[in-house]
C-alpha cells in the first residue's frame, strides 16, 4: 500500500510538470508496484486522475492471462485510455521456411496472444502506435549478445507483427 501511494505521489508530481510542457504520459502495466494484467494499471490511472496521463498497455505483462476472453476484457475495460502498446522483440524465431513464429515468453514460458490482443484493441477503437521494445538482456549461447543480435530480433518481430496487422482479424 505504501509503495502504491508513493508511486501515485511521484506520478502526480511528474504529470503536473509534464502538463505544463504539453506532454502526455503513459503509465505502463508493469511490476513491481502493479500486478500482472491491466486491473492495477487502470485503477492507478483512475486514482491518479490526470488528463495528460493514459495507459501503455502491454499484453506480455498479462503473463499467463492470455485467453481470448481476457484480451477482450482488457481492451474493453481500458477503452479510451490506451495511448501506447509494446510488443517484445525477444521471443521470435525464424523457421527453416523463413516464417517467423513466437517462442516462449521469458516471464511465463507461454505464447503471447497478440492476434486476439490487437484485434480487441482495434475493436475498442485504439488507433495508436504498436512499438517494439527489447527490454531484456539479449543472450545468445549463454553470453550477452551485441546490438546486431538485437537488430535481427527486432527485424523478425517486426515481420511477425506486420503479418498480424495486415491479416484481417475479427474480434
Amino acid at each position: 500500500m505504501r509503495r502504491w501511494h508513493r508511486a501515485l505521489d511521484g506520478l502526480r508530481e511528474t504529470a503536473t510538470a509534464a502538463a505544463a510542457r504539453g506532454i502526455t504520459l503513459a503509465l505502463q502495466n508493469h511490476a513491481p508496484v502493479l500486478r500482472p494484467g491491466y486491473e492495477d494499471a487502470l485503477a492507478m490511472l483512475r486514482e491518479l486522475d490526470r488528463p495528460n496521463v493514459g495507459l501503455c498497455l502491454d499484453a506480455p505483462l498479462f503473463k499467463e492471462r492470455q485467453s481470448d476472453d481476457y484480451m477482450r476484457e482488457a481492451a474493453r475495460a481500458c477503452r479510451g485510455h490506451v495511448r501506447l502498446t509494446h510488443y517484445g522483440a525477444w521471443n521470435f524465431v525464424e523457421q527453416a521456411t523463413g516464417e517467423v513464429v513466437q517462442g516462449p515468453c521469458p516471464s511465463f514460458g507461454g505464447a503471447i496472444n497478440y492476434r486476439r490482443y490487437l484485434a480487441e484493441l482495434q475493436q475498442a477503437g485504439y488507433d495508436g502506435y504498436l512499438v517494439s521494445e527489447y527490454c531484456l538482456p539479449c543472450i545468445a549461447d549463454h553470453r550477452v549478445a551485441g546490438i546486431d543480435a538485437v537488430d535481427r530480433a527486432t527485424a523478425m518481430a517486426l515481420r511477425y507483427m506486420k503479418n498480424l496487422v495486415m491479416t484481417p482479424q475479427t474480434a
